[in-house]
């Protein structure tokens, strides 16, 4: 499951149908970001470049939630991984990771938490770190 929008949305979304893979994709108005690597042959350097994401509205963050956790049928794991979308709440993976919890699913994470977002995480929640 992942939210997908404009061309870059329907690239990714084509890409995994053609390799088989299931996918569950969240519309949002916003263009899906795109980011890119440079690999410098003379020097062995790689250089990554990460793009700015969309924003998300509050409906669009609603209509992820219920794809989750309401749509989405049982899963054993959910995987967690990247930077919060703007305008996403900061305690967003916080607060998705207690309700997996509660759900009996184990979670996949990566990625970063601030120092707010660590004072709330709680090792209890049966995720894999």
């Amino acid at each position: 499951m992942y939210t997908t929008g404009g061309e870059n949305g329907r690239r990714l979304k084509r890409l995994l149908n053609d390799e088989g893979i299931e996918n569950h994709p969240v519309l949002i108005s916003g263009m899906t970001r795109e980011n890119f690597m440079v690999y410098d042959e003379f020097n062995g350097q790689q250089y990554r470049f990460g793009m700015s994401g969309p924003v998300l509205t509050e409906i669009e963050l609603k209509h992820l939630l219920d794809a989750l956790f309401t749509d989405a049928p049982e899963v054993d794991y959910i995987v967690a991984s990247g930077s919060i979308p703007h305008g996403v709440p900061d305690d967003f993976y916080t607060s998705v990771t207690s309700r997996v919890a509660r759900r009996g699913t184990r979670l996949i994470s990566d990625f970063s938490l601030n120092y707010r977002q660590f004072a709330q995480w709680s090792p209890s929640n049966r995720s894999i770190r």
